[in-house]
């Protein structure tokens, strides 16, 4: 129950599947009334969100699974947003290495009388079960454990660490004090996904943080959950609600549509809205309905992002940065399961610090103006997961999130920087920023194969255009640039290029190195850049290749093998699903 009357959950809704190799559904934040009615969408995440609870300031406080070009099994930490899915932010450890720190963290509860949360460390591959640990918010995150104190320090955190599935479902009674259910018999490794279910005889204790343990309740013929005291809590405030989020209804199939228009990289203010010249939003499960941006609920209420100071940022930036623009992306759901099946052919060749998942396929939206001072000032699509890059005076990405975000229709964010360090103060601006002293800009579209994203759309015409006469005439021992379709429905140019001359590997398995990814990572940006054999390639194309790299050499923009079959022809092909 939230403190406005309504009730949150988690719904397969949204549509989607995990990008790990199961057929698993995605399930995110909803509400709804508490007869069941006027369900909506409070979080268009892309992957898993598990176990909603409310702060004491009236906020919903969740586990979100946040990995954007990272392994699978990091980044399962909390998350909070306010109750009608605005500002969703996390509360630390989204960057953590995994052997420092838990794989993930559930069951967060707020502890009375104190700002920290009570959680259960749980394993990756396994249940909701592990050792018990407390969360205080206001230690800086170090991306270790700063921020955490082990609660039950006998039982080691589940697979990161090696422990077993012992405690769960904790609720806190005092920062001492907590009820959880508790197996001492469990061994590690038992529960984990892909072995033979094991049964636990979880009963109910008093845990207090002494290392002190109490029975309460045990049933000799099934486990116990989730155990809850009866009495009355104080109800937290309810934060008034923006009323701006689109109902749950059935989507209407999605159509393939028409790529956009190739224009020059400066970024304008004055460049049409996105949804004046882009695929309309709809899709499979999708919480948005109709054919077109007009048969969107939200059609007229996107939302409005600014960011104070883009070069406030937890790394350095490479010496004389000067940032231009914002590229905006949109991260796209898994809309078929990813162990075969539909999902014929991989998006790409995958990042070596995260070979277990399917890179996700994404959208280029297009670029937004960043300000001489850092400032930015900007429209985006409501309800879409998005990330972002900044761009150098050449277009060049020189930092990436590797995490994502949304905002709910008509929302306003302000971030302070890129990245910039959570618990510090900002410095105070000599001056308002100056991208807050105008309108917001409209998001400016990509060249055609930026959205949807395709290969053979983006690369491959640069390639038959001023490559592949010469390397065709001297095949013995020039790469194969051709556009044939070879092993994993990839062409023979992509099999050529990506490997060794892309970019697909950050280093860094968790955060960006600013000035060491993409095209000014790869080798063959530096190739063409310099010129090549006598060839220098035109701005437009380019950039095209720029746009590539900065992809992590990403081939496919959709999962399903019809659309890639599709795309494999050089036709435009979007995604079912957004």
């Amino acid at each position: 129950w939230l403190p406005n009357g309504r009730i949150v959950f988690i719904s397969e809704r949204r549509g989607g599947y995990l990008r790990c190799g199961r057929v698993c559904p995605t399930y995110t934040l909803y509400d709804m009334r508490p007869d069941g009615s006027d369900m909506r969408c409070l979080s268009p995440h892309e992957t898993n969100e598990w176990h909603p609870s409310v702060t004491h300031d009236g906020r919903i406080i969740y586990t979100r699974w946040d990995y954007v070009d990272r392994h699978g099994c990091t980044a399962h930490m909390p998350w909070i947003t306010t109750l009608d899915g605005r500002d969703s932010r996390q509360v630390h450890g989204n960057f953590a290495p995994r052997p420092t720190r838990p794989d993930m963290e559930l069951d967060i509860r707020a502890v009375p009388g104190s700002n920290r949360y009570v959680a259960t460390a749980a394993p990756h591959h396994g249940q909701a079960y592990g050792s018990l640990v407390l969360v205080d918010p206001d230690m800086e995150d170090d991306d270790g454990m700063a921020p955490v104190r082990r609660v039950t320090p006998e039982v080691a955190f589940p697979e990161s660490q090696g422990g077993a599935q012992v405690y769960g479902t904790p609720w806190p009674l005092s920062q001492d004090y907590y009820l959880c259910v508790y197996d001492a018999a469990m061994q590690p490794g038992a529960g984990r996904q892909g072995r033979q279910a094991v049964r636990g005889d979880y009963g109910i204790y008093l845990v207090d943080a002494f290392g002190n343990r109490e029975l309460v309740y045990r049933d000799p013929e099934i486990a116990c959950l989730s155990p809850i005291p009866v009495r009355p809590r104080p109800v937290p405030p309810a934060m008034p609600d923006s009323g701006a989020r689109p109902q749950v209804t059935q989507a209407a199939p999605n159509l393939d549509a028409s790529a956009a228009a190739a224009a020059p990289f400066e970024p304008r203010p004055e460049e049409p809205a996105l949804s004046e010249a882009q695929p309309s939003r709809t899709g499979r499960g999708d919480a948005w309905t109709g054919r077109n941006a007009e048969a969107r609920p939200d059609a007229d209420r996107d939302a409005t992002l600014a960011v104070i100071n883009v070069y406030d940022g937890t790394r350095p930036w490479p010496e004389g940065t000067r940032i231009a623009a914002l590229r905006v992306f949109q991260v796209l759901p898994m809309s078929v399961p990813s162990g075969g099946g539909q999902h014929a052919f991989e998006t790409g060749l995958r990042l070596p610090s995260a070979t277990d998942s399917v890179n996700p396929a994404r959208r280029i939206l297009g670029t937004v103006p960043v300000e001489p001072d850092g400032s930015a000032h900007f429209r985006v699509p409501a309800g879409r997961e998005l990330f972002f890059q900044a761009l150098d005076e050449r277009g060049l990405a020189v930092q990436s999130m590797r995490s994502a975000t949304y905002l709910q229709a008509g929302e306003r964010l302000v971030c302070q920087g890129c990245h910039e360090p959570r618990h510090r103060a900002p410095a105070l601006p000599d001056r308002f920023p100056v991208a807050l002293r105008r309108e917001p800009s409209a998001i400016r579209p990509e060249v055609d194969g930026a959205n949807p994203f395709s290969y053979p759309r983006l690369v491959q015409p640069v390639l038959e255009r001023h490559c592949l006469k010469c390397h065709t005439e001297n095949a013995d021992k020039a790469p194969n640039l051709a556009r044939e379709p070879v092993k994993q429905g990839w062409y023979a140019s992509y099999h050529s290029l990506a490997p060794a001359y892309g970019f697909h590997d950050y280093r860094d398995g968790y955060r960006t190195t600013p000035g060491q990814f993409g095209a000014r990572a790869s080798k063959l940006f530096q190739m063409l850049d310099k010129g090549h054999h006598d060839l220098k390639l035109p701005p437009d194309d380019l950039r095209r290749i720029t746009l590539w790299l900065d992809c992590c050499s990403m081939f496919y923009g959709v999962y399903e093998a019809d659309r890639g079959q599709a795309q494999l022809r050089g036709e435009v092909a979007g995604p079912t699903l957004e």
